[in-house]
């Protein structure tokens, strides 16, 4: 469990991120997506997956994803992407049925696309039937050299990770969490030296995909 003084941590840098990540730029926003999208989609443990989760994004402070949810359909992969379920806390990671599905999509009050409640009858759940994901991409506020990620403050990632350990991957021979990956613009990652605030709750990232061109890995994908 977080003490309070890593909570007062976590917010005071959620609430600097915040004041830094509106006052992007929209082309920088933009020019850093595209420069992500294409250094995302040639790492190897992209173009091996053929199941993967992605984070919709929202219209500003943070990379934006649709070209690569576009990429990975158009390439063949099952793509899965968030849905907050009625029980607090709860995240899981449903299937698109095809690349025109993410434009018919409605949005949430932070204008990120999700599916619906009803919609998600006739979707495949992740971890439906023991498969899981190769690799998941993961969005979050702020991000350091050591694998660290800030998220929003709800666990919902976190927790979806706790799950998918305790559901998947623990007691199974040969079994292993899907390569995690970062998505940060240039003003989310910390300089060297600084960590973001932490605890046992909190998941390491294995690589992270910088909009200024940087990809930093922290384990290799055996």
């Amino acid at each position: 469990m977080a003490t309070p003084s890593t909570r007062s941590a976590k917010k005071a840098l959620r609430q600097l991120m915040h004041s830094t990540l509106t006052n992007v730029p929209s082309a920088s926003l933009a020019s850093q997506s595209n420069v992500a999208h294409a250094l995302l989609t040639s790492l190897p443990e992209y173009l091996s997956a053929t199941r993967i989760g992605i984070y919709l994004s929202m219209a500003t402070s943070e990379l934006r994803t649709a070209a690569t949810v576009q990429h990975a359909l158009a390439a063949g992969k099952t793509v899965f992407v968030p849905r907050l379920t009625p029980t607090p806390g709860h995240m899981e990671m449903l299937a698109l049925h095809a690349a025109e599905d993410v434009g018919a999509l409605g949005t949430d009050k932070w204008g990120i696309p999700v599916i619906a409640e009803g919609d998600e009858r006739g979707r495949e759940e992740c971890m439906a039937g023991g498969r899981g994901l190769d690799l998941l991409v993961v969005p979050g506020v702020a991000f350091d050299l050591g694998g660290g990620r800030l998220g929003h403050g709800m666990g919902y990632y976190d927790r979806f990770f706790a799950r998918y350990w305790g559901e998947r991957v623990r007691g199974r021979e040969g079994a292993q969490m899907p390569f995690l990956v970062g998505m940060a613009l240039a003003e989310q990652v910390s300089v060297a030296g600084d960590l973001v605030p932490s605890d046992e709750s909190d998941w390491a990232l294995d690589a992270l995909v910088v909009g200024d061109g940087r990809v930093i890995r922290f384990r290799e994908n055996p």
